[in-house]
């Protein structure tokens, strides 16, 4: 009984954990997708075409629909935020914009961890060898 409710708390904090980062990624893909002309400033400043923002905005899109999928596909969801919170924190960084690419990085954080509790882990029981 005390596993399964373990189980059942690490599974709802993952959930928790993964709804919040992806809210958050989908916000920010979503107002690329919509209004590209936003952001075209800020992507212009790092040196990056006006083309890459629907590109960005897109794998925001995807990684959020595919980390919250119950299947083996949230892990690749979780990848593609990831990568995309990282590059954002790098060019926020990189380009004097300190503490602007924090929200990112622990958005990606969150979805990593949340998926990574979602995640059923090998038991260990079952890899022991019985008596």
């Amino acid at each position: 009984m005390y596993h399964t409710a373990i189980m059942n708390a690490r599974h709802f904090v993952g959930w928790a954990c993964t709804v919040l980062g992806a809210l958050g990624f989908a916000a920010s893909g979503c107002a690329k997708l919509i209004s590209p002309g936003a952001m075209a400033p800020v992507f212009a400043l790092f040196g990056l075409p006006a083309w890459t923002i629907p590109v960005v905005g897109s794998a925001e899109v995807v990684g959020v629909i595919l980390a919250l999928l119950p299947n083996a596909l949230r892990r690749s969801g979780a990848g593609i935020l990831g990568i995309v919170a990282l590059g954002a924190f790098v060019e926020h960084e990189s380009h004097g914009q300190y503490g602007m690419g924090i929200a990112p990085l622990l958005l990606g954080i969150l979805v990593v961890i949340g998926v990574q509790l979602r995640t059923p882990s090998p038991s260990r029981t079952a890899a022991s060898p019985q008596p």
